[in-house]
């Protein structure tokens, strides 16, 4: 009795069905994975620029002196130094990042792409007690290249970060005492919000 061989695998019909599953699969996918590498990337930069914010803070008290924090909104470069090396023109004029800044304790370059800031300092200065004594909201650049900051009083620095395809964004705050927190700027408030629940800005 002759015994017929059976050929088991696909056939073409069947991979290529199982192609276009995948591949509309692959379509449905690539927009959410997207969007959680943007949100990842706003994390990672808001909890950059904190961690400058917690250093000009602790060396301020460590070292009993004014410390600056100086932020470059357009890129989210920052730079942390004393007070009494600190350069008028960075930000304003000058780059953090700039080769020919010195005499600086910790700067963070080129690690806030794709992330738009609307921070509404260019520095902020903490006394030796750790406490917001100064941020500066403007600054001019005369004829001569000389920068005048406009200082303010310490009300509300704050820096407001977003990206494309994140619904949520992150803001810093930071209060009178010096304290840096991290808040989801969002208003109104959800309807399922916890009330004084400190992780919205408004609850601050």
């Amino acid at each position: 009795m002759a015994h017929i061989k059976m050929h088991t695998g696909f056939t073409l019909v069947e991979m290529l069905v199982t192609i276009a599953i995948l591949v509309i699969l692959m379509t449905l996918a690539v927009p959410s994975f997207t969007s959680l590498l943007a949100s990842w990337k706003l994390k990672a930069v808001a909890d950059n620029i904190f961690s400058g914010l917690q250093l000009a803070r602790a060396e301020a008290i460590r070292q009993n002196t004014t410390a600056v924090f100086a932020l470059e909104a357009a890129t989210n470069n920052w730079l942390v130094t004393l007070s009494s090396s600190y350069d008028a023109a960075v930000p304003v004029t000058k780059s953090p990042c700039d080769v020919s800044v010195s005499n600086y304790l910790r700067r963070s370059c080129g690690e806030g792409g794709g992330v738009t800031n609307s921070a509404n300092f260019t520095r902020v200065e903490f006394s030796s007690q750790g406490r917001v004594s100064a941020f500066s909201q403007s600054a001019t650049t005369d004829a001569s290249g000389a920068v005048t900051v406009v200082t303010v009083g310490a009300s509300s620095p704050k820096v407001d970060l977003s990206a494309a395809g994140v619904v949520n964004s992150l803001s810093l705050r930071i209060e009178t005492g010096g304290q840096v927190r991290q808040c989801d700027p969002v208003t109104p408030l959800p309807a399922n919000a916890r009330a004084g629940d400190p992780k919205y800005c408004e609850n601050l």
